[in-house]
């Protein structure tokens, strides 16, 4: 269940790396860390859908903010 694929998911929508080595859903915040505020993550995924499911555990912390 651990992976980073949410990493860079803007700018591959299709997943194709992720869904090549089966991954069909990332769990994003399994480390506590957060690339985007939870809301911001999912609101944009709205808008623009990935290719691959997404579920999440809450970060406890934004990546580059204290």
């Amino acid at each position: 269940m651990h992976s980073h694929h949410d990493h860079g998911i803007f700018d591959d929508l299709d997943a194709e790396v992720s869904t090549r080595q089966g991954v069909t859903t990332v769990f994003v915040g399994q480390d506590g860390d957060s690339i985007f505020r939870f809301a911001d993550f999912f609101g944009r995924l709205e808008k623009t859908p990935a290719a691959i499911n997404f579920a999440s555990m809450i970060g406890y912390r934004l990546c580059g903010t204290r």
